[in-house]
C-alpha cells in the first residue's frame, strides 16, 4: 500500500488552504497520494466557533486586522488534546513520514509526532508568502529555531529578490492579453480583508467593468453598475469542512444575480475564481500569497491595493521589483490606463517560463520517501 504525502493547510485565509489542496490535486494527478488537512480541525470546538466573528471583525475593520496580526499567539494554548491524540495515533499506524506544512502552526504537532514515529520523518515548510506569514513569525517568538529539522521552500523570496517556483492552478495556457474582455477582479483575499471595498465605486466611476468577490449577501446589492458582476464562496462553508469521503474541498464558487447564487459548485481540481481571474485584465487586491499564485499561474497583473502586514508589503515589492503588477494609486493617478498593464502581463509569462514547477519539485523530494514505506 503506497503511504501519503500529507499537505498541511491553515484555514486563516484561503493563501494557506487553496495552495495545499492545488499540491494534492496535482500530485494526485501523478499518481503520488496526497492528502490535504487543515490545522483547525485539531482546536477546541469553542476555538472554532470564534473563527467567525473573527473574521468578520476583520472583514469589517482592516485596522483591527492589521493589529490582530502583529500580536503573537502561542496557538498550543487552543489545541483539543483528545484530536491531535487521534491524529499522532493516525499517523503513527499508517507511518506516515512525509509532510509539507504551509503554517507555522502545524510545526508544534510535527515536533510531537517525530517524537514518536517508527519511521523517518522528512518535513518541508512551504513558504506561500516571500515573508513571514504571522502563524510563523508568530512561532519563532515561542520556538525561535523552529525550523531545526525542516527543509525551507521559498518560491517567493523577498531577501534574495527571487522568484524560482510557480503553482499551476489549471493545465489551460494563459489566455493572450488581447483575447480577454476588459474585466477587473476585486477581492479581498480568503477573508475579505483591506481597501477593496473603496475602489469599487472609484472604478465603476471611470467606467471599468468589475467582477467583484463578495463575502455577505448584502454586498452583492451595492454596485452602481449593472456591467459589474458578484461572485461568492458559499458563505455557510468553512475550511475545516469535508465532504463524504472525508476529504477537503476547494471552496463552493457561484456567480451571485439579483442577490440570488446561480448555484454553487465545487471544481475538483482549482478554486472557482481562478477560471474568473484567468480572463480578466488584472486583480485589484491585497497582495496575499493565493493572489500571487493566481497572477503567476494565469499571466494576470495585479493591481496592488495596501498590504496586510509586513510580509504582504514585501510580497508587493517583490512583484513591483520584477515588474508583475502595479500599485493601484499609480494605476489610478494615470486614468486607469490599461496598457499599462500590456508589460506586467509580458512580464508575468516571462517569468513563469523561466520557473520551476512547484509541483514538480514537491514530487521530487518526497516520492522516494513515500514508495520506499509499502
Amino acid at each position: 500500500m503506497q503511504k501519503k504525502l500529507y499537505v498541511l493547510c491553515s484555514g486563516f485565509g484561503l493563501g494557506f488552504y487553496n495552495p495545499g489542496l492545488l499540491l494534492c490535486a496535482q500530485l494526485e494527478r501523478r499518481g503520488i497520494s496526497a492528502e490535504a488537512l487543515v490545522f483547525e480541525s485539531c482546536l477546541r470546538n469553542d476555538k472554532i466557533d470564534g473563527i467567525g466573528s473573527t473574521r468578520s471583525a476583520y472583514h469589517h475593520n482592516f485596522q483591527a486586522a492589521l493589529v490582530g496580526a502583529k500580536m503573537p499567539i502561542d496557538t498550543r494554548n487552543s489545541l483539543d488534546e483528545d484530536k491531535v491524540e487521534q491524529l499522532l495515533a493516525e499517523w503513527e499506524r499508517g507511518g506516515a513520514g512525509n509532510f509539507v506544512l504551509l503554517s507555522g502552526n502545524w510545526v508544534y504537532l510535527i515536533d510531537l509526532y517525530k517524537q514518536r514515529a517508527k519511521v523517518p520523518v522528512q518535513a518541508d515548510i512551504l513558504y506561500v508568502d516571500s515573508d513571514y506569514a504571522p502563524s510563523f513569525a508568530s512561532l519563532r517568538k515561542f520556538v525561535p529555531d523552529y525550523e531545526t529539522g525542516y527543509r525551507e521552500l521559498w518560491p517567493f523570496n523577498s531577501r534574495t529578490s527571487e522568484i524560482t517556483a510557480y503553482l499551476p492552478v489549471s493545465e489551460d495556457p494563459a489566455i493572450p492579453f488581447a483575447q480577454r474582455e476588459s474585466r477587473y477582479v476585486v477581492h479581498g483575499g480568503g477573508w475579505g480583508m483591506g481597501t477593496y471595498q473603496h475602489t469599487i465605486p472609484e472604478l465603476e466611476a471611470r467606467g471599468l467593468l468589475l467582477d467583484i468577490v463578495a463575502y455577505e449577501w448584502g454586498e452583492t446589492r451595492r454596485s452602481g453598475s449593472a456591467a459589474s458582476r458578484y461572485y461568492m464562496n458559499d458563505p455557510n462553508w468553512h475550511t475545516w469542512d469535508t465532504d463524504a469521503e472525508g476529504k477537503h474541498t476547494f471552496p463552493p464558487f457561484s456567480q451571485i444575480i439579483d442577490g440570488e447564487a446561480v448555484g454553487f459548485a465545487i471544481h475538483p481540481d482549482r478554486h472557482g475564481l481562478y477560471d474568473v481571474i484567468r480572463r480578466a485584465k488584472g486583480i485589484v487586491s491585497k497582495p496575499g500569497a493565493g493572489t500571487l499564485i493566481d497572477s503567476l499561474a494565469s499571466a494576470t497583473p495585479i493591481i496592488m491595493l495596501d498590504a496586510f502586514g509586513k510580509h504582504e508589503q514585501k510580497n508587493a515589492d517583490l512583484w513591483m521589483k520584477h515588474g508583475l503588477g502595479i500599485r493601484y494609486a499609480d494605476w489610478l493617478s494615470s486614468g486607469c490606463n490599461e496598457s499599462l498593464l500590456d508589460l506586467p502581463h509580458a512580464n508575468l509569462l516571462k517569468k513563469k517560463a523561466e520557473c520551476a514547477n512547484l509541483t514538480d519539485l514537491v514530487a521530487e523530494l518526497h516520492v522516494s520517501g513515500i514508495l520506499k514505506r509499502t
